[in-house]
């Protein structure tokens, strides 16, 4: 086998196994969002799944349209925040393996 084939399996094989471990470390973190009011709070985890949502009693209170808007926005939030834990790991991950792509996620 060509020595740069040998290379670019290996770069292959370790941006792999990177990744997996991103994945694993996303998957542990967790970010939150709350409603501007505090009627609802969202948990996500890094690798954007909703892992919580709670509401406040008060929440019923709200016409059926503004506390699903809420609770949209709010889950939106939080969406947002662990895309944004993603892409530091992504570019943790490809910074470690000596990949440099600024802002490419």
């Amino acid at each position: 086998m060509s020595r740069t084939l040998a290379d670019l399996l290996q770069k292959a094989q370790k941006l792999k196994s990177g990744f997996s471990g991103a994945r694993e470390r996303l998957s542990r973190l967790r970010v939150e969002a709350s409603s501007p009011d505090g009627l609802v709070r969202v948990v996500a985890s890094g690798d954007k799944q909703i892992v919580s949502i709670e509401t406040r009693p008060g929440l019923a209170a709200d016409p059926p349209a503004e506390a699903r808007r809420k609770l949209e926005e709010t889950c939106n939030e939080a969406l947002k925040k662990a895309e944004g834990l993603l892409k530091e790991e992504i570019d943790k991950t490809l910074g470690e393996l000596g990949i440099n792509f600024p802002g490419l996620f």
